[in-house]
This record gives structure tokens, sequence and C-alpha cells, in this order.
């Protein structure tokens, strides 16, 4: 080494102190030397060769050097002042954890990110209804094969599982209205047709359903009888749609693969004819088009669910519940019955199958939704058919009953108080005999009607409180009435044939 590179020169003023280690590339001063740097050295120099001299910059090709002048005091203090590199410190938040805590948050960030994503996958990324979430997970060890480990089931499916039972607290079924995942809610404005002519069309990218008119729905798809339509009296129409159509711009962030509210299809169906005395103040179009939709649910508890759910403006019918227990359209009230009972089948065997984990056995009935949808849409043109051509007493000998005009003065000349009920919305009289007959009659002891009624019917009727019991002055105020139609000759308004 010579003495010009052994003399170091004077440090200039102003200038960062420098530490120079000076050592030989051998396997002994290697190790010393490096320990030397993380300790706080930042420069090394071999002894071997001296620091080669640089060559001056050509004026062809010059480079203007840089030039800062700190400003103030502050900043000549730290340009002169040495840079420290903490190269083995650990950082502040890892320095408070054991090696199992650091594990143990390496495993929870995976676990959060799972939970965290099948979320906004399936459901919404709105999580501001959202509470604290009990989640359980079971997992196999096995300590003979170096202990692996297995999630069992797979761990997203145990996170979906337990999340679906968290959005069935939300409520997200209501009958006769669909889902709006925009809104999070099942009573919006836009979760029913506002109009009596208009059906479900879809949900748009962010899971708001759309509405429109059937005419336009039928001309959209091409329908094949869309002339029909036009005629001075019109058949009955409808077109099946699967949800996959319905969903296509649905958004997986807005519901699209949602399982707490899935649409699996639906059956749109009109135009139907209201009766007159069923319509609401208001209304002058007797017309009305329904969607009815096989939507897929989970109820508390994560409890599946197939349901059928009738979808029209309800808003137009005085109670919604009468003209459904009523004798209105036999043949889709038949065709309604069918698939309820087809899908109440269906998810009896695919609930048991869910609960012996057997996927297969599961998709293999729920394959069977689609058979329902082309069922229900089959049954409602096959019946509006039929229903041109028979008249309404041959509807009533296809279904068994005869309505019990005959037996109406007999039934309520010996009604008793159990059997007697007052109608508090039409202010009438209904008498029942016990074996599914029923007549109705007006306060002054005039016969209005008689039908016969099933019991469930009845039933719902008496829990609504829309029949209410009478008391001993009705049963007296009754008859009484009854003895003076006698006198008068007016026993019934109502013909017997």
């Amino acid at each position: 080494m010579s003495e010009e590179s052994a003399v170091p020169e004077p440090p200039k003023k102003g200038a960062a102190k420098k530490t120079i280690v000076e050592f030989d590339a051998s396997a002994s001063s290697m190790p010393d030397a490096l320990a030397a740097a993380f300790e706080g050295e930042l420069s090394f120099a071999p002894t071997s060769k001296p620091r080669a001299k640089k060559k001056p910059r050509t004026a062809t090709n010059p480079k203007p050097k840089p030039v800062t002048q700190p400003e103030t005091k502050a900043d000549v203090e730290a340009a002169t002042k040495p840079e420290v590199i903490d190269l083995v410190s650990p950082t502040p938040s890892s320095a408070k954890l054991d090696q199992h805590q650091r594990r143990e948050r390496q495993i929870s960030d995976g676990i959060r990110t799972v939970i965290r994503d099948a979320y906004h996958d399936l459901y919404s990324m709105d999580e501001s209804r959202l509470s604290d979430l009990d989640l359980r997970f079971q997992l196999k060890v096995d300590p003979k094969e170096n202990w692996s480990l297995v999630f069992e089931p797979p761990l997203r499916d145990q996170v979906l599982r337990q999340l679906e039972d968290q959005e069935a607290s939300f409520n997200t079924y209501q009958e006769g209205h669909v889902y709006c995942f925009r809104c999070d809610s099942a009573n919006c404005a836009c979760s029913a047709p506002p109009d009596p002519l208009q059906i479900f069309s879809r949900y748009d990218s962010m899971g708001q359903p759309e509405w429109c008119e059937l005419t336009q729905k039928l001309l959209d798809s091409q329908h094949e009888q869309i002339d029909l339509l036009y005629r001075k009296n019109p058949p009955v129409l409808n077109l099946m749609q699967f949800g996959k159509d319905l969903k296509a711009e649905q958004l997986s962030s807005y519901g699209k693969a949602s399982k707490t509210y899935s649409l699996l299809g639906q059956v749109i169906v009109g135009y139907l004819t209201v009766p007159k005395q069923h319509l609401a103040a208001g209304y002058d179009d007797r017309r009305l088009a329904i969607s009815f939709q096989i939507v897929e649910t989970r109820g508390k508890g994560g409890r599946f669910r197939l349901r059928l759910n009738t979808v029209f403006h309800r808003a137009m019918l005085k109670d919604v519940d009468d003209l459904f227990l009523s004798e209105w359209a036999p043949w889709l009230q038949r065709a309604r019955r069918l698939a309820k009972e087809q899908l109440e089948q269906i998810e009896g065997l695919a609930r048991r199958a869910r609960q012996d984990k057997d996927n297969k056995r599961y998709h293999q009935q729920m394959g069977k939704v689609s058979g329902v949808l082309r069922n229900l849409s089959r049954s409602l043109s096959r019946g509006d058919r039929q229903a041109h051509r028979r008249t309404q007493h041959a509807e009533q000998r296809r279904s068994g009953k005869e309505r019990p005009v005959n037996k109406a003065f007999e039934d309520a000349s010996v009604v008793t108080r159990d059997k007697l009920f007052v109608d508090e919305k039409e202010n009438t009289f209904v008498v029942t005999n016990g074996h599914g007959r029923v007549h109705i009659y007006s306060k002054e002891g005039r016969h209005v009607t008689s039908f016969f009624i099933k019991k469930e019917n009845m039933d719902h009727r008496l829990r609504t409180k829309r029949w209410q019991k009478a008391s001993d002055d009705d049963v007296l105020a009754l008859h009484a009435d009854l003895q003076k139609s006698v006198t008068d000759g007016r026993e019934s308004d109502e013909p017997a044939g």
C-alpha cells in the first residue's frame, strides 16, 4: 500500500464524517468487517488495492453538477449528520410479539381475508349493517403426516354457510316483493311493480329490480303469440325465464351469487282480468300482470327454503287474500298450487342432502327447479285455453263441488252461535255447517251467496280476524230476519241453479 493512499486527507469543513473499515478479502477478516458494518459502519475499503481515481469528464458530454445549498440552520445540521441504518433491531410492532404470536397473526390475517372476500363476492360491499360475527371452524390435524392440517369442510364452504346464517337475520324475503340489493331492502319503492301492467324485467348491475310492461317484454322476447294480445278478447299469455338471464347484468358484489335471496327463475303471465268487486278505489283498468318467481332463501338459523313468490301491483286490490281465496281464475289457482307442492317436495329432499353434506344429491334436486318452471308455464297456457271453452258450472263440476245455494236457508235456520260469524269488513253474517259449506247473509237476512271453503282458507280468515264470532243477539237477529224473509217470499237473491 502506498503512503499516498495510507495518509487520509483531512475532512472538508461541513462534510459528513465517514468511517473507513479496511479488511483483506479473506475468510478470517470478512466476518469481523461485516460485524463492524452492522454496528453502524457504512463504508468498506479493501486494503489490497488503492481506490481508483475517477476519470475527468470530457467536455463533449458535460453533465451539470447539481448544487444543493441548505437554506436554514436545520437543513445544514441535517445535511452534515451521518446517516444511520438500523439493520438488526426489529420493528416496534414485531418487537412486542413472540414467535407464537407472530404465527397467530399470520393465520388470522389469512382467515380474515377469506371471510372478507367471501362476503364481498356474495353479498355486498356495504358492511355498515353488520355486527360482530361469531364464526366457528372445523379442521383435522394428522400428526403422523408431518402434522398436516385440512379444513373439513373446506374453509370457504364453512365461511359461506355461517355468513348465510348472518344474512338470514335481515329478512330478505317478503311475499309480493323482489329483494333490492342496492337498497338492501325488500320493502323499498323499487321492490314492487309501480303499475298493474308491469312485470319484473331483470336486475341491473347494482342489484336493483327493473320493471317493464308485459307487452314490451313479450315483444323483446319475440313471443310467437304476441299478436293475439291485440284481439278483442285476448288470451292470457306467459313467458318462462331462467335466473341466469334475469341476473346477467348483476355484479357479484351486489348479490348475483347470493343464496340469502337467489332468484332461480320466473314465469310472467297476463293480462288477467280482476273482478270489479275486488278493485281498490281509483282503479278502472281491470287488467293485471303477474310475475311468478321461484326464489331460494335462507331463513332464521340458515334454514334453506324454496318459495313461489307471486309478484304484482297489489295496491289495485282491496284485499289480496280475498282475491286468491275466491273462485277467481281457478285454472291459475291450480297451476300455482301445483308449483308450490312441487317446490315443497324438492325443498325437503334438498334440505336432507345438505344435512348429509351430499353436494351431488343436493344439486340433483335443485336441478328439478327448471322442471317446475316449465310445468307452471304449460299449466297456465293449458288452463287459459280450457277456460275459454269451459263454462263456470263445468269448472265447478271439474273440482267436484257444486255451489250449495239450495242448502242456504236450511243451514241458516238452524245455525248455532259456534257456527255463525260476522264479516266485519263486508258487514255480513257468515253461516257455516262444519262441512265446508258457507252461506253469506246480509244484516237484513237477505241471502248473498254460497260456496264451499277449504279448512285452511277458513282458518286464515278466523286467524286474521276477518271473521269474528257472533253473539247470541246476532243469532236471534238472523233467525228473526229469516222468518221475515219467508213471510215476504224472499229467501234468496241468488238463483239455485
